[in-house]
């Protein structure tokens, strides 16, 4: 394959507050399969001054023009050659950020790129110079800056925008998913919106002010995988066919139950503000559909979609600081996440059919959980045939 090599004189590396370096990249053009997307690849970074052994993985993020986040954050595991695929065409720099075990930035820097659809760009010999060996334990101040909404994940560290350049937030403990920091500040105006399977925990040894909003919601349940009559779907089953043959009964895949919210602040100082604290639970993940699309036969067996995932629970909202006081300043809000739909049955092959012995039902909505979740709804069964059954009955949530 033909390949080009473009050398260019210098090359823009923006550093982060625990790591800097410098660079002798060069951008090597090959093609890949995607018309909309390139590949970024960091070469050689084993090459240089030797990576520390307690750096475990490169993290990814691009960022457009405007300094909005497009691509990423993507971890990828240390290794002497990394990828990062399908990065949008409008990205203008992308940071790489070095991590320890806990998910600490132990080193980073940010490389002007410029991408062409279906290229790898390829950064050679990046140069970082990295952190000591991190403390177990990561303390810091986390002011969040007046009428600026942030978004950030228990499940990966990752704040957005980031802070100081940094994706992963001071104080943030990836080993125990909690803050654990020396003051807080939630400036009049902000939000910090968190989400995830872990709910939120923040311990402070000073003092903690929360004037803007603060609100956590458990993470969606998943979706249950289709089940396709044709075999063409992630589960192939077998059925009956006219020439005879048994089957057991066929239920959906059950959708995922959402995750449990809460929220947790707790310092030695004292805390004051007159912020809102939200807390939520997760929805439930909708139920697998059941469909038959060819000549498929199902006699004397159920058919029923899968169940919708439970809502989680809205979970407790913990306020605790050296006074022992109730702050009556704060606004707390919690709501039960929403039960998923359950799956539909859709019989559309010219052929397919239920017994009359038989049951074909929508799957069950999901519960919903606590004060303010719905429960899901029944999935439905739809014939687009001839056939009309009989025994058609959706359950509702």
């Amino acid at each position: 394959m033909k390949r080009l090599l473009f050398l260019f004189p210098c090359l823009l590396v923006l550093f982060g507050v625990c790591g800097c370096g410098d660079s002798n990249e060069s951008y090597v053009f090959t093609s890949t399969n995607s018309p909309t997307t390139a590949t970024v690849e960091l070469r050689s970074i084993l090459a240089q001054t030797p990576v520390p052994s307690y750096v475990t993985n490169v993290r990814g993020t691009g960022f457009d023009s405007e300094g909005t986040r497009v691509y990423g954050p993507e971890s990828k595991a240390k290794a002497a050659t990394v990828q990062w695929t399908s990065v949008p065409l409008e990205t203008r720099e992308f940071l790489f950020e070095f991590l320890g075990a806990n998910g600490q930035v132990l080193g980073n820097a940010t490389v002007e790129v410029r991408l062409v659809a279906s290229q790898v760009y390829v950064v050679e010999d990046l140069t970082v110079a990295f952190s000591p060996d991190p403390t177990p334990v990561p303390e810091g101040d986390l002011d969040l800056e007046e009428d600026q909404n942030y978004q950030f994940d228990t499940d990966t560290g990752v704040i957005s925008p980031p802070i100081s350049g940094r994706s992963t937030p001071p104080g943030w403990n990836n080993q125990t998913k909690e803050f654990e920091l020396e003051t807080f500040r939630l400036a009049p105006g902000a939000v910090l919106n968190v989400s995830g399977n872990t709910a939120l925990a923040i311990r402070a040894s000073g003092d903690v002010t929360l004037d803007g909003t603060l609100s956590f919601t458990g993470a969606d349940g998943s979706d249950g995988e289709d089940t396709d009559g044709s075999g063409a779907g992630a589960s192939k089953v077998s059925f009956q066919t006219a020439s005879g043959g048994t089957t057991a009964d066929i239920t959906g895949q059950a959708g995922g139950a959402g995750a449990n919210g809460g929220v947790s602040v707790t310092t030695l100082g004292k805390i004051s503000g007159s912020g809102t604290i939200i807390s939520k639970g997760g929805n439930g993940g909708n139920g697998g559909n059941v469909r038959f699309q060819e000549e498929d036969f199902i006699i004397g067996h159920s058919v029923v979609g899968g169940r919708g995932g439970n809502g989680g629970a809205p979970g407790l909202v913990t306020i605790t600081d050296s006074t022992g006081s109730v702050l009556v300043s704060l606004t707390i809000q919690t709501q039960g996440g929403n039960g998923g739909n359950g799956g539909e049955v859709e019989v559309a092959g010219d052929g397919a059919y239920v017994g009359p012995s038989g049951q074909t039902k929508g799957g069950r909505g999901g519960d919903g959980n606590g004060l303010g979740g719905s429960g899901g709804d029944g999935g439905p069964v739809r014939f687009t045939n001839d056939y009309t059954s009989n025994s058609n009955l959706a359950e509702g949530g």
